[in-house]
Formats: structure tokens, C-alpha cells, sequence
């Protein structure tokens, strides 16, 4: 799946073109820093690069000409307290880095992630959607309405089991993997973090967004989610 149809398919609508930068923009850019974007990341840009949903309802994509190049890597994200930035290595323009250190430090350690740059795109654009604010949402059309959180370590494993049923049942896996779990459906999506066989990290927050006050209502009361 491609990340318009993903960015698409969070929103319930289409795109419109002036939620993207334009190719001709994205193209100077590249002049200017002499080097060549990869397609995904000018794809993330053309389609949403305008969206303030998906370019800093959580973490931070960095404006184009604030794109920065060290070690052979370009930097493009930013995490919400800027302690951890992420890049793509040009080199193969698919492996994605983090780093923890001061990125205007040189010598920067960089740690590989699970996802190549296309999956993890589409996982940010659910990350990005999921943790923001409300006030992304309401302004723009397709945003979400509704927002509730549950401790996994409040669950017995009862509810544990049946949560995961009702998951596995009736809703689609979209993300699964680079430490994130992510399902979908109707107008809804809901997010954990996983161990490393892929299963909740009981230690996790579980978090849930709708645009469908009745399905939202339901999860509320049947798990004891909390709303935000």
C-alpha cells in the first residue's frame, strides 16, 4: 500500500493537492543540498507535506530546507522532545537510522530499525494521527473525534483475552513490527506497543481514536478505556 492510500484511508477522503508540497519545490530543495531524495520520502512530502497531522501531530517532520545530511544519512524526523532524530541512509535511500545524540554533535551513534523507510512512513503516518493533539483534528476534514486510553497493566487476563479477540475478529492488523501494533476499523484505530515475539507489552498504554461514537462508546465500557 502506497502512502497516499494509507494517508487516504486514516482520513476517509481523498487528498487534496495543496495538503502536498509541490514536485517543483521538493525539486529545488534537492538542488540546493545536492542530492537526491528517496522516492518514498518526496512521495511523504508531495502527498501530506502540508497535513500538520502527519507532519507534527506528534513528532516533528523537519521543514525541507531544514533536512540535514550527516554520516551519509539525511535527517527528516525529529521526536516530540527532539532527543531522538531519525534518518535514511542515502547509500541504499531505504534503511532507516536513530540516533540519540545531539544531532549537531559530530561522531553520532546510529541505531538501525526494524522497518525500511516505506513501512516506516506508513507507521508514522498512524503514529502521527493516533498521538496528536486534538486540535490537528479539528482542523482539518477527516480528523477524529474521539480519543481514550487503558493501561495494559490494569487488565486481567480475562479482558486481555478478550480484547485480543475481538482485534484478531473483526478489526485489520495495519502495523505490526518496529516495536508497534496498529489496527483499523470503521473509523477507528487503536495502538500498542509489542515485545519482541510481536505481543502487547504489558507495560504498554493502549490507545484508542474514532470518528464512531458508538463503537467508541462500547470499547469504553467493555474495557474500561479512559477518554481523553
Amino acid at each position: 500500500m502506497d502512502l497516499k492510500k494509507v494517508a487516504e484511508g486514516i482520513l476517509g477522503r481523498k487528498l487534496l493537492a495543496e495538503e502536498g508540497l509541490d514536485d517543483k519545490v521538493i525539486h529545488q530543495v534537492e538542488e540546493k543540498l545536492s542530492v537526491e531524495f528517496p522516492q518514498v520520502l518526496k512521495d511523504f512530502y508531495a502527498c501530506v507535506g502540508e497535513l500538520p497531522l502527519f507532519t507534527e501531530g506528534h513528532h516533528h517532520f523537519l521543514d525541507l530546507e531544514d533536512l540535514l545530511i550527516k554520516d551519509e544519512k539525511l535527517i527528516f524526523l525529529a521526536e516530540n522532545q527532539e532527543v531522538i532524530h531519525w534518518a535514511v541512509d542515502l547509500s541504499d535511500a531505504k534503511t532507516v537510522y536513530q540516533t540519540a545524540d545531539p544531532i549537531e554533535e559530530s561522531d553520532l551513534v546510529w541505531y538501525e530499525e526494524a522497518f525500511d523507510l516505506t513501512r516506516f512512513l506508513e507507521m508514522m503516518l498512524y503514529v502521527q494521527c493516533i498521538f496528536a493533539d486534538e486540535v490537528y483534528h479539528t482542523m482539518l476534514n477527516g480528523g477524529y473525534t474521539h480519543f481514550a486510553y487503558l493501561e495494559a497493566t490494569n487488565l486481567d487476563e480475562k479482558t486481555l483475552t478478550l480484547l485480543s479477540e475481538r482485534l484478531e475478529q473483526q478489526w485489520q492488523n495495519v502495523v505490526l513490527g518496529n516495536d508497534v501494533a496498529v489496527f483499523s476499523y470503521q473509523k477507528s484505530m487503536l495502538l500498542y506497543f509489542i515485545d519482541d515475539e510481536g505481543n502487547l507489552d504489558k507495560t504498554s498504554m493502549i490507545w484508542l481514536c474514532s470518528k464512531d461514537e458508538q463503537l467508541f462508546d462500547k470499547w469504553v465500557d467493555s474495557f474500561g478505556f479512559m477518554e481523553l
